[in-house]
């Protein structure tokens, strides 16, 4: 993973999805068609269905950072993740987990 620290828009709708983030410090708004639908914290993981949907991936939303000030980040690009799981470093169980969460994610954004 790399280090990031951002202070604006952190990834666009509609854009090539291809990295995950974990929010070291600060906090992040989530928009969806313009309307906040969502506020990141720290510890909080987005931007998973990268991680699986393959090279033509889309954001499904907007996350920046909240309130004008930076947040630090770790990134994950998916070809490192794709290197990790041919190297069966993630459980089964861990990349299960991702799976879930994009899983519920994806149901929440529909509505």
């Amino acid at each position: 993973m790399e280090f990031a620290e951002i202070s604006d828009t952190i990834c666009q709708e509609g854009a090539q999805a291809d990295k995950l983030f974990i929010i070291v410090k600060g906090s992040c708004t989530v928009r969806i068609r313009g309307k906040e639908v969502a506020r990141l914290e720290e510890l909080a993981v987005f931007g998973e269905s990268s991680l699986f949907g393959g090279e033509h991936a889309k954001r499904n939303a907007t996350v920046a950072a909240a309130d004008g000030n930076a947040v630090k980040l770790l990134v994950l690009a998916r070809a490192k993740w794709e290197r990790l799981v041919r190297s069966g470093i993630p459980s089964e169980r861990c990349v299960a987990a991702l799976r879930a969460v994009q899983a519920e994610r994806m149901k929440m954004n529909a509505q």
